[in-house]
């Protein structure tokens, strides 16, 4: 009878000791479970973030890492609604507005107030301030108008004008003729998003005809602003 007993005891603290280290396998199996089916989820999430972040890129412009506000800063010259507002306009910013945009009767019918914004720079090394402008507040579903002018006499002069560009507007390390290049943003419109370089040909800007997905090296002459 005590052999029996004896026998019974370590019997059944054999099936609570396979009964323990059954439980903690069970416990390790759900354990590992949940860290991979984590760490799947870490993947997911990161793979996604990952292709967020790209397409993020391909719809914005990338900038080039020395970017930085040009120094002169840009300005921003309210042309208005009408012939009135025009004329109270400070002189230099009227005759911009004018340069670009010349009045006429049917301004007032257009839905937003012409707003120009511009940056006075040297861009041919000569010391005295062209101005690169561009139709700010009139920028449809492919871009506004941009403008090169020159000061001539009492007057401003157009170097160049491209439609269809947006900003970021850039002005280059890069030059051609004596004349420093400038770049635009193109988007919308059916384009191919990417950046397009102007260049002095001798006698006038002209686009350059490759299309980069990256800001070439440069400065920041007016921000994006959309």
């Amino acid at each position: 009878m005590t052999d029996s007993f004896f026998v019974s005891r370590i019997a059944g603290s054999q099936y609570r000791l396979l009964s323990i280290l059954l439980f903690f396998f069970c416990l390790q199996s759900l354990f590992g479970c949940y860290v991979n089916r984590a760490s799947e989820s870490d993947l997911v999430k990161g793979d996604f973030e990952g292709r967020t972040q790209m397409n993020q890129r391909r719809s914005s412009p990338e900038l080039t890492k020395n970017d930085v506000p040009f120094a002169s800063g840009a300005n921003t010259a309210k042309c208005g609604y009408s012939k009135r507002e025009r004329a109270l306009l400070d002189t230099k910013e009227g005759k911009i507005c004018e340069a670009v945009s010349p009045y006429t009767a049917d301004l007032k019918d257009n839905p937003f107030p012409l707003e120009i914004t511009y940056v006075e720079i040297d861009l041919n090394y000569d010391g005295t301030v062209e101005i690169v402008a561009w139709e700010s507040s009139w920028a449809g579903s492919s871009g506004g108008l941009l403008v090169g002018l020159s000061k001539s006499e009492d007057t401003f002069v157009r170097l160049f004008e491209i439609t269809m560009t947006w900003s970021p507007i850039l002005i280059l390390e890069s030059s051609n003729n004596g004349w420093r290049d400038i770049a635009f943003f193109q988007n919308g419109g059916g384009l191919e998003s990417g950046f397009i370089t102007l260049t002095h040909n001798g006698k006038q800007y002209e686009e350059f005809s490759e299309l980069s997905q990256v800001a070439p090296m440069g400065q920041i002459l007016i921000e994006k602003s959309w």
